[in-house]
């Protein structure tokens, strides 16, 4: 293993998670947002 081929395989791994991050990101905050506009919507009632 050399610095370069690690450096290369850390890239590939950090896009990996990236990735991983945004997919999960994506999950998350629209049922967020559903649960923050009921809210609103119980708070203006």
């Amino acid at each position: 293993m050399t610095t370069g081929s690690i450096m290369f395989y850390g890239g590939i791994a950090g896009a990996v998670l990236g990735v991983i991050a945004v997919l999960v990101c994506i999950r998350l905050f629209p049922r967020q947002r559903k649960r923050m506009l009921q809210r609103l919507g119980e708070a203006e009632e």
